[in-house]
């Protein structure tokens, strides 16, 4: 109902009435949905807190140890080679050195003896006098190669096997080299005569194959199948020197000189 008035018109009275209707309503459109925002899960005590960096070892993760290789962020680098060290087969035992090439051709009867047995050796020129440097290293470090026997040759003033002989704890055999005045008594004597508390087992002049049997016989005491192949040689010499005898009986002294010759 709206408000009612009361008027006249031409001296009649009428009664106007005003009806108020309230404004139409509008259809209203929905609000546009606000964009969605995911709601982060709170943690709980089974999920790990988020951090920044790696993740710290849990009791159930092994700890790194000193002994574990470090990650990197690169491939691991080539492990360098091991140095090579000698097989037994390969590992010199002897050592057979002389103080000038010219002694080459006394001391290969000591090379030869070696390898008739088997036994590897070394072969060096150590002049204790043109090259006393090398002399002194050559000689301290014999023992840690894995040297058991030195054979030193020398002619002359023949200083090298008693030098070598003061300056290592291996065993040193002395072959004197014949010289050209003196034909090796002087080495001989230069050799031998060794003051006491450093010995040189001497050789005759010019033996070095006496000097290879001895270096053998040494390494024999702790090589049972060395020491057998030395007895098989002492046995060799017997049968030969009975073979001869025998075909000296048979042919008689004058044949037996002219088959010699």
């Amino acid at each position: 109902m709206g408000n009612g008035e009361w008027g006249m018109g031409n001296g009649e009275w009428g009664i106007i009435i005003y009806l108020r209707f309230p404004a139409p309503l509008l259809p209203q459109s929905p609000a546009p949905p606000l964009p969605h925002s995911p709601t982060p899960p709170l943690p709980t005590p089974h999920s790990p807190l988020p951090t920044p960096y790696s993740p710290l070892p849990t009791p159930h993760s092994p700890l790194p140890t000193p002994h574990s290789p470090l990650p990197t962020p690169h491939s691991p680098l080539p492990t360098p080679p091991l140095p090579h060290s000698p097989t037994p087969m390969s590992q010199p035992l002897v050592s057979i050195i002389m103080g000038s090439d010219s002694d080459l051709p006394t001391m290969q009867g000591a090379i030869a003896i070696c390898e008739e047995f088997g036994v590897t050796s070394e072969v060096a020129i150590v002049s204790a006098h043109r090259t006393p440097e090398r002399m002194v290293e050559y000689a301290k470090s014999a023992h840690q190669r894995g040297i058991k026997v030195v054979i030193a040759g020398a002619g002359g003033a023949a200083h090298l096997p008693g030098m070598v002989a003061s300056l290592t704890p291996l065993p040193v055999i002395g072959v004197p080299v014949p010289s050209r005045h003196l034909q090796g008594v002087d080495s001989l004597y230069s050799i031998v005569q060794m003051p006491a508390g450093i010995p040189v087992a001497t050789v005759a002049i010019g033996n070095a194959k006496n000097a290879g049997l001895l270096a053998l016989q040494i390494l024999a005491i702790q090589q049972p199948e060395l020491l057998e192949k030395v007895l098989h040689y002492r046995q060799s010499l017997s049968e030969s020197v009975m073979a001869k005898q025998a075909q000296l009986e048979h042919l008689g002294y004058e044949q037996y000189l002219k088959q010699m010759q």
